[in-house]
């Protein structure tokens, strides 16, 4: 599993609750005339309502799962950003920001920027692993 940014995780559900607004409006709800009344491709479109509809639940069902799994991951990533802060805390460096540069299930790696004496620092990367419930520093360097 993959970390994406925040934007990346918007755009897609965006892109998710699209599909299912367009595949909701093909179902032709709300349509009260009947089929013989229609043109003929409306009355075809009409006939796939069925699949249109299980394919808006299963777009809901694994939109659902994928909120599910992105809570689960940032509440991972929130606790191994805690543990850096806490390790940086004891350091020279005075954190200025951290993005995930990639993650796993049990490991999570950051780009940090930090300043030492007030004077912006290169870009540090630090490597954390989840070791029964705890996040470790296995890595740190430039």
């Amino acid at each position: 599993m993959r970390c994406s940014c925040k934007k990346e995780k918007i755009r897609f559900f965006r892109s998710v609750v699209l599909s299912v607004c367009i595949a909701s409006s093909l179902t032709g709800c709300g349509n009260e005339t009947s089929g013989a009344e229609q043109p003929a491709a409306v009355a075809t479109t009409h006939t796939t309502t069925p699949s249109t509809v299980t394919d808006a639940e299963t777009t809901l069902t694994a939109a659902a799962e994928t909120t599910a799994a992105n809570a689960a991951q940032s509440a991972m990533i929130a606790e191994a950003e805690a543990a850096a802060r806490d390790y940086y805390a004891q350091t020279v460096f005075q954190v200025e920001s951290m993005e995930v540069k990639t993650c796993t299930a049990d490991t999570v790696i950051f780009t940090v920027h930090a300043a030492k004496d007030g004077k912006p620092c290169p870009p540090r990367i630090i490597e954390l692993r989840n070791t029964d419930g705890k996040w470790e520093k296995v890595n740190e360097r430039y």
